[in-house]
């Protein structure tokens, strides 16, 4: 049992780096489409040994933030959208990912981001990211100032402590 163990685990872990590495290829050169299709490629080959959320998951991520990490524009993170649909489907409270899909999908259903955005600031109030989406969201939120202002007063209180009446 443990020899068995110990080559799935070694097997396991090769294919993990040949796969990362690859993937920093893809990013290097800025092949998003090859990039999401080796993530796609792995989450499913994750998925044969343990389904949902399991302990491959972590390499996901590692690899998902290393492409997404070099995503500048809309197209970009529009065309790693379906990687992070599949691991919202694996795990959905994992804080980045919902960033991830606020910023992929701001450009074709705006509610849907905004929902992203919320569940990112429920999982961790003191975190950046989530306000700085919100602020390159503002301009195409409909009803912009109620939604800005809430999270500016958010943003203050928790990251600077809020005020105190004298």
């Amino acid at each position: 049992k443990n020899i068995r163990n110990l080559f799935f685990s070694r097997a396991i872990g090769g294919y993990k780096l040949i796969v990362y590495h690859m993937i920093a290829g893809d990013a290097y050169n800025r092949n998003f489409e090859a990039a999401a299709h080796r993530i796609l490629k792995y989450i499913d080959f994750s998925q044969k040994f343990a389904k949902g959320k399991n302990s491959m998951l972590q390499g996901v991520i590692d690899m998902t933030d290393l492409i997404s990490s070099k995503a500048f524009d809309q197209n970009d993170f529009n065309k790693l959208e379906k990687v992070y649909l599949r691991i919202n489907q694996l795990s959905d409270d994992i804080y980045i990912n919902h960033i991830w899909l606020a910023k992929s999908l701001s450009d074709n259903d705006i509610e849907k981001s905004k929902k992203h955005i919320l569940k990112a600031l429920r999982l961790s109030k003191a975190s950046e990211p989530a306000y700085r989406e919100i602020l390159r969201l503002f301009p195409k939120i409909e009803d912009n100032s109620l939604f800005f202002q809430n999270y500016c007063q958010d943003y203050f209180n928790t990251i600077s402590g809020g005020t105190l009446k004298k």
